[in-house]
């Protein structure tokens, strides 16, 4: 693989993994504002300021989401 490539697909990851870290904060602050059946996925990715399509992205659902925080 080229180097560039190599750097890029490094950014990627990078990126994806710096995304589930800010989802998972933000699960984790509107987890302890709210009950866990009251609390939506949209309110995470809002608290995040993410987009619900990339919530589903790396989560599939709320509880894939409560498992990994």
């Amino acid at each position: 693989m080229a180097p560039n490539r190599v750097n890029e697909t490094r950014k990627r990851q990078q990126r994806g993994v710096d995304t589930q870290i800010a989802l998972l904060e933000a699960a984790g602050r509107v987890f302890s504002r709210m009950e866990y059946d009251k609390a939506k996925l949209k309110d995470i990715s809002d608290d995040a300021g993410i987009s619900l399509g990339s919530l589903y992205f790396h989560f599939g659902n709320k509880d894939d989401v409560a498992a990994a925080v």
